[in-house]
């Protein structure tokens, strides 16, 4: 009874607030995809080209989605529905070391079209 008695008698300090921010949107398109509108075309997409152990990445980080060739070779994927968006945007800096592990995978339609190595990419530029 004196445990109930005392979570009773607490009083709670009303929440203060702190600040507020209003978020509006870019008008620009930075090229990336939510990793939840693809990852079932992903997966099949690995699972075709013999590569697994794929997990989902949260949404906007450096990479999409992570997965493993069978010889255990890990992949680094970024998704994007712009190339050209994309290779405007994105900073390079961030890959640095293992900019020969990540792939970007260009959908069109509800599908994979494209597969480029980052590394590549500089070239393009």
């Amino acid at each position: 009874m004196d445990e109930i008695e005392r979570e009773r008698s607490i009083q709670l300090q009303p929440i203060k607030r702190i600040a507020q921010l209003r978020l509006e949107p870019s008008e620009e398109n930075n090229g990336r995809v939510i990793p939840d509108d693809v990852v079932d075309l992903v997966k099949e997409y690995e699972y075709r080209n013999g590569r697994l152990n794929i997990r989902q990445q949260k949404a906007f980080g450096l990479i999409d989605f992570t997965s493993e060739s069978t010889n255990e070779e890990t992949r680094f994927i970024i998704v994007t529905n712009s190339l050209s968006d994309l290779l405007r945007n994105i900073n390079y800096e961030d890959y640095v070391g293992i900019d020969n592990s990540v792939f970007i995978y260009v959908v069109e339609n509800n599908e994979i079209k494209e597969e480029i190595q980052l590394e590549k990419t500089l070239r393009i530029l």
